[in-house]
């Protein structure tokens, strides 16, 4: 039911009447062409029984006002009323709107300015975040036009929408993937606003020193904060505000907004400094739904860190390469640049060859790139270094790391030193800990992160898995032979993999002597590259000078070739896989890809990832690994089998699934505070403690630790966030790295390796 009047009283009993507890209301005042747009929106997108207030101010617009009451009157609320308070004269927008406060009643007030366009679900929105906390006096709708609620661009507001894109399509966007954090705000933000009935009590009304109506809520808001009330973002409504159209067009309207502003710094002094500060915070909630918004309207940006591309693909480089390539292909995506090494090698260039929305860039770790700070960094490998990490925080707001394995953080003898492994398993607990999202590639690897506390519980992670589809591939390049493998007999063996202790490649000599002793004729081949520690090539080498019989038919290949690995899975009767310990296991996959049976151990993930009814080794007893051997030679069938069951298994992990779980994370994290934790590094040790947020906090908590450094000839790295006054401060005392979210002390190969006491009490 549509009603016009003049009359104050009958407005206020019509609104009465009305069975919700919350009225909307719009003061008007000419403007009539945004006007008419906003109370179509609303009656389209508000529940019938919510009553609509239109109060007009004395519009000199005579038609503008006699068009909108026949659009009133044509489109009137089903159930509710539609209320056109007519004002005698103009007021200005402060009365007006205490004249809303107090027709309204016992109601919550939505004050909405006549330029705001609603969408679906807006005032639904509302009330969930009201309801949400018995504290609340306000709340505010993100816009694309208000101050530091403003999107997609952070602290920018804008006239605009992104091109394409209507007002109902943004709210959308923005509803289904708002992360509901409901942050606190400084002030309410004018444009669109929730005002709860009991702080309305409380506080008062708008103060009419603000007549003009630039700073009244700003004051109000700082009157609800002294006492004891919040305002909060409403982070899953949007609506749509062109600015301007609520307030008298008199051509001030800049000396009025700075008369505002004035005033409000000379009543509350901390108001423009406390608003830098939030503008300024990218660790707040705040800065986490603004996040959320931007890359709902916009898609992600993406930097992936691909600086292991190297001379030759490993599965490390197929990792890069084929969630760079689903990345780029998801619509979710809106760019996405990939950090290469300054020469691109052969194989990426071709792997990466007509990939949508990807951008190569040349990088060094610790220097610019020239490139847009990014929504998301992500390096799907292990960071061996802190300085690789807070590399990537300075490219993209947050960061997501991948843990292939705990190989080397269990083992020291992969290490020249202790300290070398201190150091390594140091990194790895600083780098989960601090990171905004972690990855795995097995279920297993994630339980293990999770139950030694390396992962804290509340960082976001998901397992990706590996794709076992080959999408990736090198150049095209023809099987070749290895060196000295041109003739291999029949019944042939390949181990493949890099000769790391847990690879057990002895064992295999051990059944290759077992299978020469029953009459066996073919080969072993032991392939894949030496590292620098923890080699089994010494004990190899040893083993076979002492069994000169079975010398002859061991061929040991350093690293090969994808085009030699090939031949060689063509040439070969069944691949021996004794691994002690896998993050996910690859080779099993890989060989049955190439229609070659695996015989392989269900050691780490392998039990997860291999299907149960797969022929495997139950022991690692040469004399049971010979007789499987010879079982799977001697009946072709059993082969067959092998490779069938893998091949059905392999369905499961494709590149597309692991991609579409990253990409389920990135979004995860975007909607999520960025990671503030600090963490000090103490001799191996790691203790996390609580962010600083002074330079004098640094002082007291570093000032024991750096004396006893001093003495003990210890190296202390103070790690703040870049470009700051403290950050250069602290450089200045303590030759700190400025990076960006850690601060460390590590032990150098030189010094005592017992744990550092601090000479007082603890920092």
């Amino acid at each position: 039911m549509f009603t016009a009047t003049d009359s104050v009283d009958a407005a206020r009993g019509l609104l009465a009447s009305a069975p919700s507890r919350e009225v909307v209301a719009v003061p008007i005042f000419n403007a009539f062409d945004k006007a008419h747009r906003c109370f179509e929106s609303l009656l389209a997108h508000t529940p019938p029984t919510v009553p609509l207030l239109l109060v007009d101010d004395a519009s000199t617009d005579l038609k503008g006002l006699v068009d909108l009451e026949e659009f009133a009157s044509r489109r009137p609320g089903s159930e509710g009323h539609v209320v056109l308070l007519k004002r005698p004269r103009n007021v200005g927008f402060v009365a007006t709107a205490n004249l809303i406060f107090d027709v309204c009643g016992r109601a919550d007030v939505v004050l909405v300015n006549s330029d705001v366009v609603v969408a679906a679900g807006w005032l639904e929105g509302f009330r969930g975040v009201a309801n949400s906390s018995t504290t609340l006096a306000s709340v505010t709708a993100l816009t694309n036009h208000g101050a530091i609620v403003s999107v997609p661009e952070r602290n920018r507001p804008g006239p605009d929408l992104p091109p394409g894109m209507d007002v109902d399509a943004a709210a959308g966007r923005i509803r289904q993937g708002a992360p509901h954090l409901r942050p606190r705000l400084p002030t309410a933000i004018g444009h669109c606003v929730y005002f709860r009935r009991l702080a309305l009590d409380v506080v008062g009304k708008f103060d009419g020193a603000f007549g003009a109506g630039y700073g009244e809520e700003v004051d109000w808001s700082q009157r609800a904060l002294a006492l004891g009330f919040e305002h909060a973002l409403a982070d899953d409504v949007f609506v749509y505000h062109q600015g301007g159209a609520s307030f008298s067009d008199g051509g001030d309207r800049a000396q009025k907004q700075h008369r505002g502003d004035e005033l409000v710094a000379e009543r509350y002094s901390y108001y423009i400094p406390l608003v830098r500060k939030v503008e300024r915070d990218r660790n707040s909630s705040l800065a986490a739904s603004l996040l959320a918004a931007r890359r709902s309207l916009l898609g992600l940006s993406v930097v992936v860190d691909g600086l292991c591309l190297g001379r030759s693909m490993t599965g490390t480089q197929k990792v890069v390469l084929e969630l760079t390539r689903v990345i780029a292909t998801s619509d979710r995506v809106t760019r996405i640049t990939l950090l290469t090494p300054r020469v691109l090698p052969p194989y990426a260039r071709t792997a990466l060859e007509g990939v949508p929305k990807l951008r190569c860039k040349p990088a060094v770790v610790g220097h610019p790139v020239a490139t847009e700070r990014a929504d998301v960094a992500v390096r799907p490998y292990q960071v061996t270094a802190i300085s690789e990490l807070q590399w990537l925080a300075r490219l993209a707001e947050r960061v997501i790391v991948g843990q292939l394995d705990f190989i080397a953080y269990d083992n020291p003898a992969y290490f020249a030193t202790f300290s070398d492994w201190a150091a390594y398993r140091a990194t790895q607990s600083l780098v989960l800990a601090a990171v905004d999202g972690a990855t795995f590639i097995s279920s297993t690897i994630h339980e293990r992160a999770l139950a030694s506390g390396l992962l804290p519980q509340s960082t976001p992670a998901r397992v990706t898995f590996v794709g076992t589809d080959e999408v990736v591939r090198n150049e095209e390049e023809e099987p070749k032979p290895p060196p000295g493998c041109q003739r291999l007999g029949p019944g042939s063996l390949l181990v493949l993999g890099v000769s790391f202790l847990h690879k057990n490649r002895p064992w295999a000599l051990e059944v290759a002597r077992r299978l020469h002793q029953a009459g066996w004729g073919g080969h072993l081949v032991l392939a894949g590259p030496e590292p620098s520690h923890g080699s089994s090539r010494d004990a190899e080498g040893t083993w076979l000078a002492g069994h000169p019989e079975v010398a002859p038919q061991v061929l040991r290949l350093g690293a090969v070739s994808e085009a030699e690995k090939v031949w060689l899975y063509r040439h070969t009767a069944l691949v021996l896989y004794p691994t002690t310990s896998e993050g996910f296991g690859m080779i099993p996959f890989e060989a049955a890809r190439h229609g070659v049976p695996c015989l392989s151990t269900r050691q780490g993930s392998l039990d997860e990832v291999l299907p149960d009814d797969l022929l495997t080794l139950e022991s690692l007893d040469p004399d049971h690994g010979a007789l499987l051997v010879e079982r799977i030679l001697g009946d072709a069938g059993v082969g067959r089998a092998m490779v069938a069951a893998v091949q059905r298994r392999a369905a499961r992990y494709t590149w597309e699934a692991s991609g579409d779980a990253m990409l389920e994370l990135m979004w995860l994290v975007t909607g999520r505070p960025r990671n503030a934790l600090v963490a000090m590094e103490i001799g191996g040790d790691v203790t996390a403690v609580h962010p600083i947020s002074s330079f004098g906090r640094v002082r007291r908590l570093l000032d024991p630790w750096a004396d006893y450094a001093r003495r003990s000839h210890w190296m202390m790295t103070l790690v703040l966030p870049p470009g700051s006054r403290r950050g250069r401060a602290s450089r200045r005392l303590y030759h700190a790295a400025i990076a960006d979210r850690t601060i460390r002390m590590t032990l150098p190969a030189d010094a005592p390796e017992s744990r550092p006491r601090p000479p007082t009490s603890k920092p």
